[in-house]
């Protein structure tokens, strides 16, 4: 009768733990779509993207496992997120330029907490941070936000030399940002 209640309270530690994994899991998966979903309608940079689907979803479920839901460290993690999408999609006004000037420091304290907190290696850290960098240096430049943002142009400009020296083997004809010409 011992060994049976010593087996069972082995197993029901084991139980616990399977509960504990799927449940992050699912949270996990959970608040990654939500993010996507989020991120969908912003242009920015595909690591940033990332970052957020993939890395903040997990900041995100550690907290709310660690601290719970209700937890102003949670909430300060959730924030984030409104803050950075906000950040990337800044308005091309001065006082959209004096908000980011202000939530900035608050915005990448929040971001090194959160990734400190799933222990992201420091060479990504470092990357997400200087992308960001070059992001939020770039919105606020007046007039630097005419049709398309820096981000846009440099994807466009990306797929236009991919496409450029696809064409370009074809013969004829010599895609440019401008349009197609004769080669």
């Amino acid at each position: 009768a011992g060994e049976l209640r010593q087996q069972q309270e082995q197993a029901q530690s084991t139980i616990e733990a399977l509960k504990a994994t799927e449940r992050r899991e699912v949270l996990e998966r959970e608040l990654s779509h939500q993010l996507a979903e989020q991120i969908r309608s912003v242009h920015t940079t595909p690591r940033i993207r990332n970052f957020l689907v993939q890395s903040w979803a997990c900041v995100v479920t550690e907290s709310m496992l660690r601290y719970g839901d209700a937890d102003e460290r949670t909430a300060g993690y959730l924030k984030a997120v409104d803050d950075l999408l906000w950040s990337l999609r800044l308005p091309d006004h001065p006082q959209s330029r004096q908000r980011l000037l202000a939530l900035l420091p608050t915005l990448l304290q929040r971001l090194r907490s959160g990734m400190a907190l799933i222990a992201l290696p420091d060479a990504d850290q470092q990357a997400v941070l200087d992308e960001l960098m070059a992001i939020h240096t770039e919105a606020l430049r007046p007039g630097a936000r005419a049709d398309t943002s820096l981000v846009e142009q440099e994807q466009q400009g990306l797929v236009l030399d991919a496409l450029d020296a696809q064409v370009g083997r074809a013969g004829d004809l010599r895609l440019t940002r401008h349009g197609f010409v004769d080669a």
